[in-house]
Parts: structure tokens; sequence; C-alpha cells
């Protein structure tokens, strides 16, 4: 079904640019590769700044922190914009034909 995909991510290196990144998200067949990050002081800060902390109209992928962030929660949202040029979350549009759909059903 999936293909085979080895993620290695230096978590320390990275909270090291960032404490609030705590996860990684990789979509194989779209542009989705980011880090996933949550602010405990501010919901929605990722909403409009990127993974260094700077102002940014693309924000970030992020969660809130009503949910847990080792995903032991049932159900977690992550957050993201669907931009037009595919990166961030744009490339989910993909999904909307059948065919991708069924090629590309691996998150990792």
């Amino acid at each position: 079904m999936g293909e085979d995909i080895k993620l290695i991510m230096n978590f320390d290196e990275l909270e090291s640019i960032n404490p609030d990144i705590y996860a990684w998200i990789t979509i194989p067949g779209t542009k989705v590769d980011y880090p996933i990050l949550q602010c405990k002081d501010d919901e929605n800060f990722y909403l409009t700044h990127d993974a260094q902390k700077n102002e940014s109209a693309y924000g970030a992928i992020y969660t809130q922190s009503y949910n847990k962030d080792d995903f032991s929660d049932f159900n977690t949202v992550i957050y993201g914009h669907n931009m037009r040029n595919g990166s961030m979350f744009g490339d989910l549009d993909k999904y909307r034909k059948e065919d991708f759909f069924n090629k590309n059903q691996d998150i990792y």
C-alpha cells in the first residue's frame, strides 16, 4: 500500500531552534514536510508565525494545547494554511481525486 520511508529527525537540534517543535509531519506525494509546533501561551501563535517564531503570513503547522503533544488523544487537530502555491497544507486538495487518494494513503 504505502512506500517505504525512513524519517530521521534530530529533535534535539529542532528543540534548540524552537522548543515548541514536538513532532514532524510528512505526506509522500505532497509538499507536506514540516515540523509540528504547539505554543502553550497563545493557542493561535503559529497561525501567524513560522517555526522560528518570526511573523509570517504562511504561519506554521501546529496544534492547540487541548491536544496532548504525544498524540494520545482520540483525535488530534493539526492546523495549517491551505496555500495556493501548494505549500503548507495546500497540496491536500490533491486528495479530491480518487486516484491520488488511493495511491497516497500514508501520513508520517
